[in-house]
Order: structure tokens, then sequence, then C-alpha cells
């Protein structure tokens, strides 16, 4: 439910058709009138995907829609005056993994900001550095050579210096 700047309140729900909508929920029916009537919401973009999860931050009206299948959606809702800014920075998984010589991972990030990335060993060690840079808004996939690092287990390390803490994933080397 979210609570709207003129006091009203819209429901969402997600379903196996998609996302739906309402302004008034009503418990009760006689005569087959008084009835909630929901609406589609946004038909051409997440369409008849099922709907897993939906979020809402009541300060701003920003929106998330989980879906199976078929992505995320996320939105303002109308209404609302100025939204809060939400950067968006992701990592996606490292592979291959197992690595041989090398390694990709992707990241994602709505402005520009300073990144980091590292490779540590299970000490906690860095081992290699792979960059401390200035990266502009976009998607970037980064190539990790580990051709001199010993097989094992370590962990990729992503920090963009946003976030309270830095994005980790296993990495486990293997010749």
């Amino acid at each position: 439910m979210l609570r709207l700047p003129n006091g009203k309140r819209r429901y969402f729900t997600g379903t196996s058709v998609g996302l739906y909508s309402t302004d008034s929920l009503v418990l009760g029916t006689s005569a087959g009138t008084n009835k909630t009537v929901w609406e589609v919401e946004s038909p051409e973009k997440i369409g008849a995907n099922i709907v897993t999860d939906i979020r809402i931050r009541q300060s701003d009206g920003y929106v998330v829609i989980g879906t199976h299948g078929g992505g995320v959606f996320e939105t303002y809702y109308t209404g609302f005056s100025s939204p809060i800014p939400t950067p968006v920075h992701s990592l996606t998984n490292i592979y291959p993994n197992p690595a041989g010589s090398s390694c990709y991972f992707t990241f994602t990030a709505s402005e520009n900001y300073a990144a980091s990335a590292g490779i540590y060993d299970l000490s906690g060690r860095r081992v290699k550095k792979l960059f401390d840079q200035t990266f502009r808004s976009g998607t970037f996939t980064i190539q990790a050579d580990v051709s001199e690092l010993p097989t094992g287990l370590y962990f990729l390390v992503y920090d963009n210096g946003q976030q309270k803490k830095p994005e980790v994933q296993k990495l486990s080397i293997r010749r």
C-alpha cells in the first residue's frame, strides 16, 4: 500500500498475470455492484509476467516490482514532488567460476563514481589490485587476469564508496 501526498492510498497486488492496483478495497459485496476494481499497471512493460515481489518506499513513492523471469521494474509513482535519488550499483556473478587464467565480472552504476576492486585471499590480504578509478554511469565488464595466482579460494571485493560495505563474491581458481 502506498500513501499518496493527497492523503489517498493506492493498493498493489502481484498476480500470475501481472501487476494490478486500486485506490479502494471493498470488503463485502452486495448485488455484485460494490466490488474492488483492479487496474492493470504497466501492461506494456510488466505485461503478464508473474509478479513475485513488491517493494514501496513511502517517503517518495519509489516502487520496485520483481517478476519471475521478466526482470525487475522500478518507478516513482506519480504525485510525489521530488524523488530521493537512488543510485544503482550492482555487481554480477563472476564467470567462469572456477576460473583458470582469467575471469570476468560486470558492474552497473546509475551515476559517476569512484570504485575499486581487488582479489583477496582467505586471510583477507589483497593479492591483486584490479582497479581504483572513477567510472561514468553505465555498465562495465572487467577481465581479471588470475594466471599468476595459485589454485585456491579467493574473494573478489568491489567497493564503489557509496554503499555501507563493499560487495564480495567468492572466486575459485583451478587449473
